[in-house]
Formats: C-alpha cells, structure tokens, sequence
C-alpha cells in the first residue's frame, strides 16, 4: 500500500546561483540578462544572429546586487549625432549640453544623457565603436561626429532598430571656424575654403539621411545661445 509521503520522502534540490563579478560580467551572465530570465532559467544561445540582437535590444549588461538580484538596463533610446566642420565647437557643444539642464530642455534631450567621441569617456579615436555606443547606460546619447556616412551609424541602427537617431548640425560662417581652429591648432592644414566645402557637404549628407528616418536640426554655433537655425 502506498500510503502517504512524509516531509523525508519528498524530493530535494539543490541551487546554487553564482555571483558575477560588478566590473566584468560574464558571457553567460550576459546572456542570461537578454532574456530577462533568472539566473536558474537558463541562457539563450550565443552564436545566434537573432541572440545577438536579442541582446543589443534587450538587456546587454548583468549587474549584480548585494542580495545576488539582478538589475536589467534598458539599452538607449535616442542617440544624438553632433556634427559640423573643424572648428565649429562640437565639443564645446556637447559639454554645454551635459551642463546646462534649460539647454537641454530646449532642444528636447533627456536628462539621462552621457556622451562619447574624441575628448570625453577618455576616448581619443574619432569614430566610437557601435557595440560601445549601443552598452551605454543613459536613455539619451551624445556624439561628436565628424563623418556622417561612418560605417559604425549602420552598425548601430542594426543592433538597436528602434531607438531614434538625431542629427544636430552646426553651423557658423567659416572664416570663424578657420580662425578658431588655427588658434587652437595652429600646425592645421585646413583652409576656409576647404572648411566651407565640408559643412556644405556635411547639410547634403544630412538632408539626406533626413529622408531615411532621422531628424535632422540646424543649430546657429555662431553664440553661445545655440538657437535652432
């Protein structure tokens, strides 16, 4: 007779969840946070194209807690393109943007904002990889850019297709920028004529990525009012 199971009979499991390091998540931790599942659940695979994605568009960073929880990022959802010829002052742009909550009200860019490109997050290269754009940890993501048909934007727009990508150019005559930039650089080869080529071609290329989805601004970089041309 079969009888009743006493508490000895029941079966037992035994889970062990394994704490991630905070500065280097694993692979695996990685993979189990694209899915939003618990750690006990398990991972999706890693060498799918559709995982890959997966994770960009999900959650790409695992972080632990001091319970052992994990928090789930949500990846950026609006990326911010500055651009403009040498000399223009993307950079001083940018920093005021970081700095000045009214300015960043006015041009309708959230307070969660960090930014990349040559002088800031230590960076030097010109152009900043799309894989690190795509982990960054704010809603709203500032870039100083020189070259708007830059491979990495395409990169980008296939690891995260639904956030929104802004072009903020700025313009301002170019015998300013000449000077400005031979001021700062006085070794630089750039001529006024060559600067005045490259915002013109810049606005071309722009308005062209307009009619494929982004939203393009003017910005007057003449004062410091930075004015929607």
């Amino acid at each position: 007779m079969g009888g009743e199971l006493r508490g000895e009979d029941w079966p037992t499991h035994r889970i062990s969840v394994t704490r991630y390091s905070r500065q280097r998540p694993t692979r695996h931790a990685s993979a189990i946070a694209c899915r939003g599942l618990s750690p006990l659940v398990g991972a999706c695979s890693e060498n799918s194209e559709s995982s890959r994605r997966r994770r960009a568009n999900a959650v790409v960073r695992a972080r632990t807690c001091s319970t052992g929880c994990y928090a789930h990022r949500v990846p950026p959802q609006k990326f911010i393109w500055v651009l403009g010829p040498s000399g223009v002052g993307k950079a001083t742009f940018v920093a005021r943007l970081l700095s000045d909550p009214e300015m960043r009200d006015r041009l309708a860019i959230d307070d969660d904002v960090s930014a990349f490109g040559p002088g800031f997050q230590g960076q030097q290269r010109q152009a900043t990889p799309a894989a690190t754009l795509a982990a960054a940890s704010s809603r709203a993501v500032l870039v100083k850019w020189q070259a708007i048909g830059d491979k990495e934007i395409e990169r980008l727009q296939r690891l995260l297709p639904a956030a929104e990508h802004h072009l903020f150019l700025l313009r301002r005559p170019a015998a300013d920028n000449h000077r400005d930039l031979h001021l700062r650089t006085p070794s630089s080869l750039e001529t006024e004529e060559g600067i005045a080529a490259f915002a013109a071609n810049t606005l071309t290329a722009c308005r062209e990525r307009a009619t494929r989805g982004f939203h393009l601004t003017i910005i007057d970089a003449a004062n410091d009012r930075y004015e929607v041309a």
